[in-house]
């Protein structure tokens, strides 16, 4: 081992965000978040092996890594840990002195450059537009592997937040703009699904790349997800998420993220000290994989919820919900399949994405949070969690910023969550615009939610089994369920009542109690629903119980999702 210098190698991708929501097509966003994954996943792995050189790879995706070790001098590359779209490598450079060498330069020769310059070359070939971020630093195998990869990962978080986004070159001469950037086209293409944009399109290279990876992505994603029934299959447009042609469509942008995995990986530098590198790395090879089969199998549980809840009459299909008094979603059908209303475009490990049909967001999103807290205590014998926001716009809203809205509504979960301490559950929040959005999340919720009483909204609101004594009892989704659900059953004939319901509320307590006696006293009214105290005048502790549910009523659809988990 003396006569080896090691170098390690971290690559993740740069700016994903407005790489796959570049555009409101959701081929495009689908074919950008297969490129993007395949950047750190598949593409690196396809680059070690054909530098000619030995790695650890059996080139089995279950079980992908060999028992050969680097400090044996077995192997001239050996990948630590790979997932969540971060990749780390380690290369013993045998040929090299220690002095040839530096963070700061690499000399030509080295296995290291050159597997930086072939990924480099093939992400610039066959994903245009997407940009990645390499961090490099010399490495002694007598020093603490655990707290050399932390402050790699450190140095590359500082760089990408210093590197500027990628901006394409404009056109020179005489060109064509291409239909969903401003970049000059390259070529002509229809897609036959595309009814909304007739004829031949004209897409830049970025878009052309995008497209031609969208079948791929949903391939691998009906691998990943357990989709074996070929009469099913995920949308690859907006308008087949199970939009109603007749009335206002909305979709939910859904963005998920674990709790403090960043911290617990930070803090195994207590726990693995130089002598202990091969446990080390054992360790995040087995942790980065079940935090990954963690994730995909929460996914799985979405997936089934909507299949639970899947009705076939004669030729149609429809989503029916647990209570028969929230419509019905049409599925769309085409050539012989059922269009799943959702699409999966993210899934780096414990960061997770999805788009589907408004109505069913947040409760995917609830089945999610509560699956990968069960996966992660059986898998990984951590009781992990994780926020989720759901950004619940109009089908055709900006998708890059319906996106930015889901993650500052997964934030502001997360701050709930803080507040709480370290061992509070799961948390979720929402919002919903029929419009334009008007500030950040709190300059909304301050216009819209703060009245002279207190607050209309109870989110964020925490997720799990909590006991109806517990002190966040009221601010739970499952007593928000249970608001919703009495609301759908025994007020879908009082439209006009719960209209007014809302606007008293705003007028606090005092005015809602008499609203409840002047006009939901008799035996044909419906009543507030029985709701941890809120039944007497809508409010607690400067709280309002009611307003968050009214404001759902026709906009959420609860799903088969406790059967199938159970």
């Amino acid at each position: 081992m003396s006569d080896r210098q090691y170098v390690l190698v971290a690559v993740e991708t740069a700016h994903i965000q407005p790489y796959i929501f570049a555009s409101n097509r959701l081929k495009e966003n689908v074919g950008a978040s297969y490129l993007v994954a395949a950047a750190t996943g598949l593409w690196a792995l396809e680059t070690l092996e054909k530098m000619q050189i030995s790695v650890n790879l059996t080139g089995d995706n279950t079980s992908p890594f060999t028992d050969q070790r680097i400090e044996d001098g077995h192997v001239d590359a050996e990948i630590i840990y790979f997932g969540g779209g971060t990749i780390v490598v380690l290369f013993a450079e045998q040929d090299l002195r220690s002095e040839e060498f530096s963070k700061h330069h690499l000399p030509s020769r080295a296995l290291s450059r050159q597997f930086i310059r072939r990924l480099s070359t093939r992400v610039l070939v066959d994903a245009p537009g997407l940009k990645l971020t390499f961090s490099v630093a010399p490495f002694s195998w007598d020093e603490q592997l655990s707290h050399a990869v932390a402050d790699l990962l450190t140095a590359m978080k500082a760089q990408r937040a210093h590197q500027p986004a990628l901006i394409g070159d404009g056109g020179l001469g005489v060109n064509i703009m291409g239909a969903s950037t401003s970049m000059p086209a390259i070529d002509m293409q229809k897609d036959p699904d595309d009814n909304w944009q007739p004829n031949w399109q004209p897409y830049a290279a970025e878009t052309v790349a995008k497209r031609a990876a969208a079948e791929e992505a949903n391939r691998v994603l009906r691998q990943t997800l357990g989709i074996s029934r070929r009469d099913y299959r995920f949308a690859l447009e907006l308008d087949d998420l199970g939009r109603s042609k007749e009335d206002t469509s909305y979709i939910a942008v859904v963005h998920a993220d674990g709790n403090g995995l960043g911290n617990f990986i930070q803090a195994l530098t207590d726990n693995f000290p130089a002598d202990m590198n091969r446990e080390y790395i054992s360790y995040m090879r087995w942790f980065s994989q079940g935090v990954k089969e963690v994730a995909q199998r929460a996914q799985r549980d979405m997936v089934a919820s909507i299949l639970a809840s899947v009705y076939e009459h004669e030729e149609d299909c429809y989503l029916v919900g647990l209570t028969d008094k929230a419509t019905p979603i049409k599925l769309e059908r085409r050539d012989g399949q059922t269009i799943l209303p959702i699409r999966p475009l993210v899934s780096g490990g414990d960061d997770v994405t999805f788009v589907c049909d408004g109505r069913i967001g947040i409760d995917l999103a609830v089945v999610f949070l509560e699956s990968f807290e069960k996966y992660s205590l059986e898998l990984l014998e951590e009781s992990l969690t994780a926020c989720a926001g759901v950004a619940i716009v109009k089908t055709h809203y900006p998708f890059s910023r319906a996106y930015d809205l889901a993650d500052e509504l997964a934030g502001s979960a997360k701050q709930a969550r803080f507040l709480v301490g370290k061992d509070a559950p799961s948390a979720i929040d929402w919002h919903i615009t029929a419009g334009g959005l008007y500030g950040n999340l709190d300059t909304m919720r301050q216009r819209e939610y703060e009245v002279e009483d207190g607050s209309l909204t109870l989110r964020p609101l925490f997720v799990g089994d909590i006991p109806r004594d517990h002190t966040l009892y009221r601010r739970s989704w499952t007593l928000m369920q249970n608001i919703i659900t009495q609301f759908q059953r025994f007020w879908s004939g009082h439209q006009n009542k719960a209209e007014k319901l809302r606007a008293v509320l705003r007028k606090g307590p005092i005015e809602t109690a008499i609203f409840s006696v002047r006009y939901l006293s008799d035996s044909d009214s419906p009543k507030l629903p029985i709701a941890a105290g809120f039944e007497n005048d809508g409010w607690v502790d400067g709280f309002c119980g009611y307003y968050d549910a009214l404001e759902l009523l026709d906009k959420y659809i609860p799903l088969q999702s406790q059967e199938v988990r159970d």
